[in-house]
C-alpha cells in the first residue's frame, strides 16, 4: 500500500511494506514492475528523471557534477538489450 500526503511545500510517501521485502518474497520480482513506485515518487516530488532506461532489469546510477554527469549502467537482464535515453548531446 502506498500513501502520499502533502504538507506545505513537502510531500511524504509511505509504503507499508518495504519494496525490498516484496522483492525477496517473489519468485520473479522484476515481473512485479515495482520500479513504477519509484517513478511515481520522483514525479510527485518534482525530481527530474533526465536519464531513463528501457527496461526494469537495468540499473542506472547517476552522479551529477558541475560540468558533467557520470552514468553507471548495469544490465541485470543478461543478454537483453537496454536502451539508455539521454535528453541532450553528450561527449564520451
Amino acid at each position: 500500500m502506498l500513501t502520499m500526503a502533502r504538507r506545505g511545500n513537502g510531500l511524504a510517501i509511505l509504503l507499508i511494506m518495504p519494496i525490498e521485502i516484496v522483492f525477496m518474497r517473489s519468485d520473479d520480482p522484476w515481473s512485479l514492475q515495482l520500479h513504477r513506485v519509484y517513478k511515481v515518487a520522483m514525479d510527485e516530488a518534482g525530481i527530474a528523471g533526465d536519464y531513463r532506461v528501457s527496461m526494469s532489469l537495468a540499473e542506472l546510477q547517476v552522479y551529477r557534477g558541475i560540468v558533467a554527469d557520470l552514468l553507471i549502467l548495469v544490465n541485470h537482464g543478461g543478454s537483453s538489450e537496454v536502451t539508455l535515453k539521454i535528453p541532450r548531446d553528450v561527449e564520451s
